[in-house]
């Protein structure tokens, strides 16, 4: 499974989707709706495979959404700026840590 996300991720004004991989997997697509891929990234460590949870929102209060990637295993939060990771910290939560 996967989980997805919604909203301008690269500021043209139109929604895109995100969509970060479920267990076994660590990395987040983000797409415009014709499907052209925006980027692709692994969130976490290189080996990290424990899924992800996936929100869109301002946090850097530019024209474009950054993605908020929330570990499905551990309590590892991110944010991107795109494919450029700009925040990280943990939030505590061992059992996984939802961000939508």
């Amino acid at each position: 499974g996967v989980t997805v996300a919604a909203g301008d991720l690269d500021g043209d004004g139109i929604d895109d989707i995100a969509a970060g991989a479920g267990p076994g997997g660590g990395r987040a697509v983000g797409f415009r709706l014709d499907g052209t891929e925006l980027f692709s990234l692994q969130a976490f460590a290189p080996d990290y495979r424990g899924g992800l949870f996936v929100a869109a929102g301002s946090v850097l209060g530019r024209s474009n959404l950054q993605l908020v990637v929330g570990a499905a295993v551990g309590g590892a939060v991110e944010v991107y700026d795109g494919a450029a990771r700009v925040a990280g910290f943990d939030s505590g939560q061992p059992t996984g840590t939802r961000v939508a």
